[in-house]
């Protein structure tokens, strides 16, 4: 049986040069947990090919106001202020802080998993990029440092954190589990470079 460690080593071995193996092992390792189509393991798959891997072209108005269309019902914005609806419970408001300093925080709405039901928003701080994987029924925020990759049965995500250069986030790859409306990290590997 192949486990994850070694599809991570012999991948790490033979693609010594490809800065994309952690995506590719997050994206191999879910898409063989089922083999069902979803929705929302294909809206993860479609966020992650719009954003890149840096995140740098979901942080653009144009692409926030597309996706806040898509789901009116669920997030508006007024101004600096990103309002996500929650299913019972007070809204959740995120505001921007646009301070030229390390306090800044500016939030994005990228898009509703409807099937799970939580939101996906990305943080762009003064050096770096996060994202908020937040509840939609209980209002829980995760912080997560790349983009979750949904498993076609809605029970998994896998994140893969890429920083080569400037070294402030680790290159991980992340599988958590959706448990008991929360989330629980359940395997996670660090220090894998090309």
């Amino acid at each position: 049986m192949l486990t994850v460690d070694f599809i991570i080593k012999k991948t790490m071995r033979d693609n010594r040069n490809s800065f994309l193996i952690p995506l590719s092992i997050a994206l191999f390792v879910l898409i063989t947990l089922d083999s069902f189509a979803s929705a929302d393991h294909d809206e993860s798959i479609v966020i992650q090919k719009a954003c890149g891997i840096s995140g740098s072209v979901c942080s653009k108005k144009s692409f926030e106001s597309k996706q806040i269309e898509r789901f009116f019902t669920k997030v508006s914005r007024k101004n600096d202020d990103l309002n996500l609806k929650t299913i019972s419970g007070p809204p959740i408001i995120l505001s921007n802080k646009k301070a030229n300093q390390e306090s800044r925080k500016v939030y994005w709405f990228l898009t509703y998993f409807q099937q799970i039901k939580y939101f996906l928003v990305q943080v762009r701080g003064w050096e770096g990029t996060s994202y908020l994987i937040i509840n939609a029924s209980t209002g829980d925020i995760h912080s997560l440092l790349g983009i979750p990759i949904i498993s076609k049965d809605l029970k998994r995500f896998a994140v893969a954190s890429i920083d080569l250069e400037a070294g402030y986030i680790p290159n991980r790859i992340a599988i958590y589990q959706f448990f008991d409306n929360s989330i629980k990290k359940e395997w996670s590997k660090d220090g894998m470079t090309p």
